[in-house]
């Protein structure tokens, strides 16, 4: 007689064989066409994703370049002597 593990395992493994052929038999595309889909979405991502490091970079320099200014100004200012003194 089976044990109620053994019972939930077999259950589990025929739910899980099921939904494997279900998936096969009802996709909406061949397996090249789905690869040629994911590839495909795969790629977009990575274009997104280069684009908005190439941005952040950029960014990144404009700040850093306005912040040295900033603070070359604070220097002088601080380095020049005060007026009428």
């Amino acid at each position: 007689m089976a044990t109620e593990d053994e019972r939930s395992l077999v259950s589990f493994l025929a739910g899980l064989s099921i939904g494997a052929i279900a998936g096969v038999l009802y996709a909406p595309h061949a397996g090249s066409e789905t690869r040629k889909a994911l590839q495909s979405n795969v790629e977009e991502a990575w274009e997104f994703v280069r684009d908005r490091a190439t941005r952040a970079r950029q960014q990144a320099i404009e700040w850093g370049a306005r912040n040295r200014n900033i603070l070359n100004q604070q220097r002088q200012r601080f380095l020049s002597p005060a007026d009428g003194m």
